[in-house]
C-alpha cells in the first residue's frame, strides 16, 4: 500500500475560495450597472457584442452596418468612459 503525503497547505489551496468568487461576481455586477448608467446605447451594444458575444470588431461592424474603424473608436471611447466611472 502506497501512501501519498499531502500537506495541509496544498489541501487548503485546492479548496475553492467562495468569498473570492462572490467578490468577483459582485464586481462584475457593479461594472454592468456602471456600463448601463454611463454608456450610450450604441456604446453598450458594441461592448456587449465584443466581450459577451466574443465578436471581432469587423463582425460587430458588419452586424451594425458600420465600419471596423468606427467600431474601434466607439469601443475605445466606451472603455474610457467605463474606466473613468468605476
Amino acid at each position: 500500500m502506497s501512501s501519498d503525503h499531502v500537506s495541509y497547505d496544498d489541501f487548503i489551496s485546492s479548496i475553492p475560495d467562495h468569498a473570492e468568487e462572490y467578490e468577483k461576481a459582485d464586481y462584475e455586477n457593479y461594472v454592468l450597472t456602471v456600463a448601463v448608467e454611463y454608456l450610450l446605447p450604441e456604446e453598450w451594444r458594441i461592448l456587449r457584442l465584443r466581450f459577451w458575444e466574443d465578436m471581432s470588431q469587423q463582425e460587430v461592424a458588419d452586424a451594425i452596418s458600420s465600419t471596423q474603424r468606427q467600431v474601434s473608436r466607439i469601443e475605445s471611447k466606451a472603455l474610457e468612459t467605463l474606466c473613468n466611472n468605476l
